[in-house]
């Protein structure tokens, strides 16, 4: 990704009502297809897409200290980031989380009920299923 260019940011910043050009780089990628069963999710795609290159673009910009609204835009930027990929690790934690371990425990209780049953010299039959 080039670098973001401060002077356009900021003409939009001091003018949002004008229209500026995006950049080279920030051509958007084609719209999903209103017939296909998955939109909302090649548009979330896309707009997130979008996002992530706006939060570059503005994480890149060099920290002026003397222009208070870009400093704390950068901040917010770097914390949504950073809120993001923290859920992203947790969602990725949970899904290599701990195997189901039920079957192995109705397994282990079916054995243990055959090992009474056989000392008790009954039946090893089970109400377990």
């Amino acid at each position: 990704m080039p670098a973001p260019d401060y002077d356009r940011i900021m003409a939009m910043a001091d003018d949002p009502t004008a229209v500026h050009a995006p950049t080279p780089a920030a051509a958007p990628p084609p719209a999903p297809a209103a017939e296909a069963p998955n939109r909302l999710v090649a548009k979330l795609d896309t707009v997130t897409a979008r996002a992530l290159d706006k939060l570059d673009e503005l994480l890149a910009l060099p920290i002026n200290t003397d222009d208070g609204n870009l400093t704390r835009a950068q901040t917010a930027a770097a914390n949504t980031v950073l809120n993001t990929q923290a859920k992203v690790d947790e969602m990725r934690l949970r899904a290599h989380g701990a195997p189901d371990i039920m079957p192995k425990i109705i397994q282990m209780l079916k054995q243990e009920k055959e090992k009474l049953a056989l000392e008790k010299g009954g039946s090893a039959e089970t109400d377990i299923a």
